[in-house]
């Protein structure tokens, strides 16, 4: 606990032993009125400062999520390793959720956008709820909700990967009205991002495999800058 958390808790001891000692000058007759009401009172504080602290100290996603320091390249490879897996799992090629976490969050678990999209992915929250996700800062939860959400818009729009992302983005809604990709310039840029990343991504795997690396050891982590919520 900080130096201010300390302070505050010796200062409200003070004030509950300064209130039980005058509560002595109190008359008998008007004591034994607010005694036990009083005592509640005063110590209720005491139970709720764990709470308080927890929620003011600790980062998202602390129940669960990213600890609070992780090396970069470490915290990437974690990552990855999280989309291999769920990616197979609900059969999404991993190299296309890597280029939407890029897009999304440039890897961080920690993204919060203006519009209140969290996580990795990006899940606003009726979409992280109608997905029964918990805690959208926590990695594989978050990851898996947004990989099984992609696979859905792709089933969707019948395979078409512009509109699954485009859908995304800005929602199927949008999509639906305007018949395709909205002309909102931020889904066009986003859908031309993360289709760009994607066969790039795809290239150097071609490029790994012809010169025998090992899958997720080639070049090219770097992170790229930009955030922004997804629909």
């Amino acid at each position: 606990m900080g130096a201010v958390w300390l302070g505050l808790l010796l200062a409200y001891l003070l004030f509950l032993c300064g209130a039980l000692f005058f509560r002595k000058k109190i008359p008998a007759s008007l004591r034994s009125r607010i005694g036990v009401r009083l005592i509640l009172i005063l110590l209720l504080p005491i139970g709720l400062l764990p709470l308080v602290y927890i929620s003011l100290e600790k980062p998202p996603g602390y129940f669960g999520g990213l600890p609070p320091e992780e090396p970069p390249g470490e915290l990437r490879q974690r990552i990855d390793r999280h989309i291999s897996r769920l990616a197979a799992r609900h059969g999404l090629d991993p190299l296309l959720v890597r280029a939407v976490v890029e897009a999304e969050s440039s890897y961080d678990p920690r993204a919060l956008s203006p519009k209140g999209a969290k996580g990795l992915m990006q899940l606003i929250p009726p979409t992280a709820e109608s997905l029964g996700v918990l805690d959208p800062f926590d990695m594989e939860e978050n990851i898996d909700a947004g990989v099984r959400y992609l696979k859905h818009m792709l089933k969707r729009y019948r395979g078409s990967l512009r509109l699954a992302l485009a859908a995304y983005n800005a929602g199927p809604e949008a999509v639906k009205k305007y018949g395709g990709v909205p002309p909102f310039p931020e889904t066009r840029s986003y859908v031309r991002r993360v289709l760009s990343r994607y066969r790039q991504l795809k290239e150097r795997e071609r490029e790994d495999a012809g010169a025998g690396i090992p899958e997720g050891r080639g070049p090219g982590t770097s992170q790229k800058a930009g955030r922004k919520g997804a629909a």
